[in-house]
């Protein structure tokens, strides 16, 4: 992996990963999606991480694609295979994100535009700068959205509201984004990885195997039937039921003390 690229941490129960070009604005190539998706796999097969951040630097979250680089490397002629290229690469990367069983967040400071604020609707929850630019500015420039901007906004906001974003191209500020229901908070920009890591430890004392389910029970069940909803759910709650944290969490409960959930 590219140090330089890449950067990734891991203290504890809380791993940090971010894109670190800050002379391109955090902006992302082929070869840079392909490293946050081995940092994410290294995340991922970690079992004490229990809690990831997808970070910012002084330039920002992410910028997109970096159409400079990127266009340059696209497969080009007859039997040119460009939305493969754009699977292996790009979407492999929301696929790695949005596949782990632990909670998410996005700390954005900076610019979030285009793929950049796919990438951050990814996760689970967002806190963001209030200054911060976020926004699906894919039509700026002729193009469609991608990195599932469409999934993830139009399951967030609705159709109406999604479309709305999406066709104007617009950007927003910290503010608008929790008006909007998009983030969790806005805080000034040099508190944004203090208010990440005051999240993420709450969310880190917490079942982790109970998170993992809850993660996939609601992502699963979004408009889902209801009677397929309530399946899950039992499945689920049956194989809670019989695991030593829930008896830890009972106990804790009758003891009146915090429970300390150990994963099993």
């Amino acid at each position: 992996m590219s140090a330089h690229e890449v950067t990734t941490e891991i203290s504890g129960p809380i791993a940090r990963i971010a894109i670190h070009r800050p002379e391109r604005k955090n902006s992302l190539t082929p070869s840079v999606c392909l490293e946050l998706v081995e940092a994410l796999k290294t995340i991922s097969e970690n079992e004490e991480v229990r809690v990831l951040i997808f970070g910012s630097n002084e330039r920002g979250f992410c910028a997109g694609a970096d159409l400079l680089q990127s266009l340059s490397e696209i497969p080009r002629g007859e039997d040119a295979n460009l939305h493969g290229f754009i699977d292996d690469h790009y979407h492999a990367l929301i696929r790695s994100l949005f596949s782990l069983s632990i909670p998410t967040i996005a700390a954005v400071r900076g610019g979030a535009v285009g793929f950049g604020f796919s990438l951050a609707l990814a996760c689970d929850f967002r806190i963001v700068a209030t200054e911060a630019k976020v926004g699906p500015v894919f039509t700026r420039i002729g193009l469609v959205p991608d990195g599932g901007c469409t999934f993830f906004l139009t399951n967030l906001l609705g159709v109406g509201k999604a479309m709305e974003l999406i066709y104007a191209g617009k950007r927003f500020d910290g503010p608008t984004a929790v008006e909007l229901g998009l983030a969790y908070e806005h805080v000034a920009d040099a508190q944004v990885d203090e208010a990440a890591t005051a999240l993420a430890t709450t969310l880190a004392q917490g079942p982790p195997l109970a998170n993992a389910q809850i993660r996939h029970l609601v992502y699963s069940n979004n408009g889902a039937p209801l009677d397929e909803a309530l399946d899950r759910e039992a499945r689920a709650q049956a194989k809670q039921l019989v695991t030593a944290d829930v008896a830890e969490g009972v106990m804790a409960f009758l003891e009146k003390r915090a429970p300390n959930f150990k994963g099993r």
